[in-house]
């Protein structure tokens, strides 16, 4: 007698967890085909960064390879950069054993 009630039971919990899904599944494939027809929800671009025209060159006489003018380290050799444009005192770094 209980057995067949498990049965029932285990059954009856796996076919309103498949309706469930399958109605959750229509709801959102709806939603996407709605959303697509009439534009709502639709996520702004994002914008471009920049580019940066003006470069820092590496100041180690074998390197001497183009960084981005934000960049604290060489990427090439990992020699540290001036501070800012136009500057030649290299940055200050901090040693940690």
């Amino acid at each position: 007698m209980l057995v067949p009630l498990m049965l029932v039971l285990i059954f009856g919990l796996v076919a309103i967890t498949a309706v469930a899904f399958f109605a959750l599944a229509c709801v959102r494939v709806i939603g996407w085909i709605v959303g697509a027809v009439f534009g709502i929800n639709r996520k702004p671009r994002t914008a471009q960064l920049p580019v940066m025209s003006t470069v820092s060159f590496c100041a180690r006489p074998n390197c001497h390879a183009p960084n981005p003018t934000h960049a604290r380290f060489c990427h090439r050799c990992g020699n540290a950069l001036a501070v800012g444009r136009g500057t030649s005192q290299p940055a200050r770094m901090r040693y940690v054993a």
